[in-house]
């Protein structure tokens, strides 16, 4: 009997507005979570093994490009320019659209530059900082769904440590800070549910959900370089579509249309420093360059890769499918993070099934589910290979293309709906809450053990490896910078556009960046937008046809020497190289420790 009148108060309370009493529990709850997180982080990434002022990737993608925003942001005040880079000129990125369209993470990112003053310790802990707030964001959301707060607590900590975000780490970094969702997913619920959810009235300005729902949007504006925002939108109309359907009432379908009115105001808000610079500049086409709308299939969703984990974790026949699988998929890229995890996958059965049965759709108890299932079902039909993003990018262009990274966006709807139907389950089964919650619990320690694709030997082991890669480079630059006059500029070999040109033979598409992070005054050639004057000019170097006329060239640009990433030439071409430069210049090369970087004085 008393367990009884301890659930009838349970949940009566969620349905009773906040009291002192529960907003502490909720405090102390949110508290516990990111105790957890934390813990988790500790223990899976073994961050007891890394030096903090050591980079956790070094590998020339987006997270070069991470460091440099930190670099840039401690020298100056934004990463709108880098006074060292694109060298003899300025570096700017106004022409770059996507640079604007994810300010919450680079405010985050501002704010450990202010406090650390080091660019690779702020990298770090803006990183560390998407497992806390993923975890937190959608333990709220599903509180505000009205889940029990173990139940949402676990949602919370399998979402966080996700295979999406291990798969991308900090070389998709902008991708990895996906901790918003949940609030996209949370509006659509409430747009279901709520017949008074953005209704103009006397209750409108005083309705939480209006606030809440207006600071939801701007921080969905200012996060996930266009494709969250276009996703998150997507399912807001989605969700009307489903409510005008259901109803039979197209008021639902307009109402939809406010969460994406704000989005939309904010994201322009947010480009209006690159709408200013195309006024005055006009567009490059060189900016940002596709293949075609054809990429839109090769990084589509492959819906077997949602159920195929990241790696086998040294169990032999899940090694065996995921290598069957990786050698024989057509395409196989960024799309292995799709993998939903074992919660997810069964989350994501359930909203298929839910979709098929009758007596589900014509329960309002049930409202949330239903909808979650619809926004599965179309995430499903817009993120699959040749489904609907691909005619979008038919249609409108072919700058989306990467249609699988709504795969997190389908992995958190199927850890909602897989709460859901614990928590509904619990409200006709009191008693079984002292049973199902420590079920529940072990099932998210074994969850996010799964989740994981690692292991702490190889995290040290890579932690170790990259480190000593940063001293080599550190120290080679540090030897260059004593060589040559303070604020020296230095010439870059090969010569590489920038962005998004991809790799030379070993030489990453952003490793020319490195010389940049581990000088104080030195200002390097490489780094501006295609088609600016820097560009150009490291371009019409590249076109000299001998040695003789690029050195002269450097050398009336005002170069004081020449950096060569070896790593972008073939082996005897990369000796040839140094030898013809040492011969015309007169000075012996220097030689980083690894042997992957080479420097001539003039």
């Amino acid at each position: 009997m008393k367990h009884d009148q301890l659930e009838v108060t349970q949940v009566d309370e969620r349905k009773m507005p906040l009291t002192r009493k529960a907003v502490l529990i909720e405090i102390a709850s949110v508290l516990v979570l990111i105790g957890l997180t934390i813990a988790g982080m500790i223990f899976l990434l073994a961050l007891n093994h890394l030096d903090l002022t050591k980079p956790i990737t070094y590998i020339g993608g987006d997270d070069m490009a991470n460091l440099e925003n930190a670099q840039s942001m401690i020298e100056q005040t934004w990463n709108s320019t880098a006074d060292r880079l694109g060298a003899p000129f300025v570096a700017d990125y106004y022409s770059l659209p996507t640079a604007f369209l994810h300010n919450f993470d680079l405010a985050v990112l501002k704010i450990f530059c202010l406090i650390t003053a080091n660019a690779v310790v702020a990298v770090n802990m803006a990183y560390f900082t998407v497992f806390v707030l993923s975890s937190v964001n959608a333990y709220i959301a599903m509180r505000l769904m009205k889940v029990r707060r173990v139940l949402s607590m676990g949602v919370g900590l399998m979402f966080a440590f996700s295979p999406y975000l291990f798969a991308r780490e900090l070389s998709h970094f902008t991708l990895s800070q996906y901790y918003f969702i949940p609030f996209s997913i949370l509006i659509c619920v409430w747009l279901y549910n709520e017949e008074d959810y953005l209704i103009p009235g006397m209750s409108f300005l005083k309705d939480y959900r209006t606030w809440l729902t207006l600071a939801f949007c701007i921080l969905i504006a200012n996060n996930g370089i266009i494709y969250y925002q276009f996703f998150s939108c997507f399912a807001f109309i989605l969700t009307g579509v489903a409510k005008a359907i259901h109803e039979k009432k197209w008021r639902y379908l307009f109402k939809s249309f406010v969460p994406i009115a704000i989005v939309v105001l904010f994201m322009v808000i947010a480009l209006i420093p690159f709408l200013d610079y195309v006024l005055k500049n006009g567009m490059s086409s060189e900016t940002i360059s596709r293949a075609g709308f054809g990429e839109s299939e090769v990084y589509g969703l492959q819906i077997l890769q949602m159920f195929i984990p990241l790696s086998g974790q040294g169990i032999g026949p899940v090694e065996l499918v995921v290598a069957k699988f990786n050698e024989g998929a057509t395409y196989v890229n960024e799309n292995v993070s799709s993998y939903l995890g074992i919660a997810g996958c069964i989350g994501f059965i359930i909203t298929m099934l839910v979709m098929v049965t009758r007596r589900a759709a014509q329960d309002r108890k049930y409202g949330s589910i239903v909808i979650l299932s619809c926004l599965n079902f179309g995430f499903l039909l817009l993120g699959v290979s040749d489904g609907l993003g691909t005619m979008f990018s038919f249609l409108t262009g072919n700058q989306l293309r990467g249609y699988n990274r709504i795969s997190i966006f389908i992995m958190f709807v199927s850890l909602a709906v897989l709460a859901l139907f614990i928590d509904r389950f619990l409200d006709a089964h009191k008693r079984a809450v002292f049973v199902v919650f420590p079920l529940f619990t072990l099932f998210t320690a074994a969850v996010i053990w799964q989740q994981y694709p690692a292991d702490r030997e190889a995290e040290i082991a890579s932690y170790q490896e990259t480190a000593a890669e940063w001293d080599s480079d550190a120290a080679f630059v540090a030897k260059i910078e004593a060589d040559v006059p303070e604020g020296s500029m230095i010439y870059e070999l090969p010569y590489h556009p920038y962005p998004e040109s991809g790799p030379e033979l070993e030489m990453n598409d952003y490793d020319l960046m490195a010389p940049y992070l581990h000088s104080k005054s030195l200002r390097w050639s490489y780094g501006n937008m295609k088609g600016t004057a820097s560009d150009s000019l490291a371009r019409d170097i590249d076109k000299q046809p001998t040695i003789k006329l690029q050195v002269e060239a450097m050398k009336k640009a005002g170069f004081a020497g020449v950096y060569i990433d070896l790593r972008g030439y073939l082996e005897e071409e990369g000796k040839d190289l140094i030898s013809d430069l040492e011969e015309e210049i007169g000075n012996k090369a220097i030689k980083s420790d690894n042997g992957n970087l080479a420097f001539i004085k003039f």
